[in-house]
């Protein structure tokens, strides 16, 4: 983690690692690779603990037919799965469902199938960096900013 950016990735080949020191945050989970807690229905899946609803299908795309962050609001607001009141999540929203026990996806996939190793949009813009959004990529399960005008792949959360 980059505290400083808040970026969540790799460090590359370490140029950004400052060469004094570097700091650990350790944390614990209940149950590693624990997929319980959702209760899945009508191509959605409620969570208790943050009492958001999640789209378990995720929003296909293609290079002809792509999600830019300019978009996807009011792709989610057109939404009529199980009812309205679809949008974008936030950055913190969308690392909820992150499994970061499991790689390739980073997601429970019995709750969120065919879910793709791929960075999906949050409706968070970085701060300072106009037209730069936050990012959760379901590769390895890292943040990272990113131009708005890239091509990106969405879920929807009530």
């Amino acid at each position: 983690m980059n505290f400083t950016t808040g970026d969540v990735k790799p460090f590359g080949n370490h140029r950004d690692v400052p060469t004094d020191a570097l700091r650990v945050r350790c944390v614990r989970v209940a149950k590693p690779g624990s997929t319980a807690g959702y209760v899945v229905g009508d191509g959605t899946a409620y969570d208790p603990r943050t009492k958001l609803t999640w789209q378990t299908a995720w929003d296909d795309w293609s290079w002809e037919a792509s999600f830019y962050w300019n978009t996807v609001s009011q792709h989610c607001t057109d939404l009529s799965l199980a009812g309205t009141g679809w949008r974008v999540p936030s950055v913190k929203e969308l690392q909820t469902i992150v499994d970061e026990t499991i790689a390739q996806p980073a997601i429970d996939t019995v709750t969120f199938p065919s879910t793709p190793a791929y960075i999906f949009w949050t409706s968070s813009a970085t701060v300072g960096q106009a037209g730069n959004v936050w990012t959760v990529s379901f590769e390895k399960g890292w943040t990272e900013n990113e131009s708005g005008t890239n091509a990106r792949a969405l879920r929807c959360v009530r």
